[in-house]
């Protein structure tokens, strides 16, 4: 059974010194969002408004973002995406997002949770491939919004 000052959320560690590890994870990451601060005054072009608001928002409201990684909204690229089954289907689309671990595909057509997808950007004179899982797929106003996780990348 646990002591009053501990339960499951603080590691096993008394609640003071899980308090005060918080406040210093806090305080870290306070720091790096200054930092960021300060490198896009620098290098405005290296480090995008559009990232930088995202990390204030996810500093301020850290439950809102689930992901591991930050998601870049990026100008809307043009994609082949062929869907891997018996046939393949073969669709055309566009990266909206991209993130360390995924993208968000938009799509004139609806796929299924769990379909095994490969993406073909063009992109810098050279072919890029990607397999990605649908986790989830949701009407958009262009079409559909597909968010997919990475797979693997691999050489076209």
């Amino acid at each position: 059974m646990n002591r009053p000052d501990e339960g499951p959320g603080t590691m096993g560690l008394p609640s003071a010194a899980w308090l005060a590890l918080l406040d210093e994870a806090r305080a870290v990451s306070r720091a790096a969002l200054e930092r960021m601060h300060a490198l896009s005054d620098r290098f405005p072009i290296d480090v995008p408004n559009a990232l930088l608001g995202q990390l204030q928002r996810d500093h301020a409201n850290p439950q809102r973002e689930r992901r591991i990684g930050t998601r870049i909204q990026m100008p809307e690229v043009v994609a082949t995406v062929f869907v891997l089954g018996d046939p393949v289907l073969t669709l055309a689309a566009r990266v909206v997002e991209q993130s360390p671990g995924g993208l968000a595909l938009l799509l004139d057509r609806p796929l299924c949770a769990g379909s095994v997808l490969l993406v073909r950007t063009p992109s810098a004179g050279t072919r890029e491939l990607a397999r990605v899982e649908v986790r989830h797929c949701r009407p958009a106003d262009a079409g559909f919004l597909a968010g997919c996780l990475l797979l693997r990348a691999e050489a076209a």
